[in-house]
């Protein structure tokens, strides 16, 4: 195993809009439509892990539709 001084420096920087604060920005901002794809691949199999322990199955895929539903409509 290399040590992590042997690690180009490239692999230790984040590439851009990988975060979700930069992924917010971009549809915020510029109704960046791919950015908004991408939160929801990220971060849709956490919220629907949430609703579905917290909720009855047909509540749960209501609540996760509109999580997404109001984020599209209500950012920026």
């Amino acid at each position: 195993m290399p040590a992590f001084s042997a690690l180009p420096r490239a692999f230790f920087e984040r590439p851009p809009a990988t975060v979700a604060r930069d992924l917010l920005g971009r549809y915020a901002n510029d109704r960046d439509e791919d950015a908004f794809g991408l939160l929801v691949d990220r971060h849709g199999p956490l919220v629907w892990g949430v609703c579905r322990r917290a909720l009855p199955d047909a509540d749960a895929e209501d609540v996760y539709q509109e999580v997404f539903a109001r984020a599209y409509t209500h950012l920026g």
